[in-house]
């Protein structure tokens, strides 16, 4: 899991991933991270393969983490 900021509902979430990047003039992309109710949120809205990979790997960890017993 790796906390941090999501550009989507603009706030700290537990668990974000860069879903598309964003062109920033002459300079490097910047990453758009989103936590994945706001990636399931997101339908229609283009971010191809790579997006779509990060998305799974927020599932995967939101799967995991449901799993594991509790102290």
């Amino acid at each position: 899991m790796s906390a941090g900021w999501c550009a989507w509902h603009r706030d700290r979430a537990e668990d974000v991933e860069p879903i598309f990047y964003e062109e920033r003039g002459s300079g490097p992309a910047a990453a758009i991270s989103v936590c994945l109710p706001c990636a399931r949120k997101m339908h229609g809205r283009p971010y191809g393969e790579a997006g779509r990979a990060a998305v799974k790997a927020l599932e995967g960890r939101a799967a995991e983490s449901r799993s594991r017993p509790r102290a």
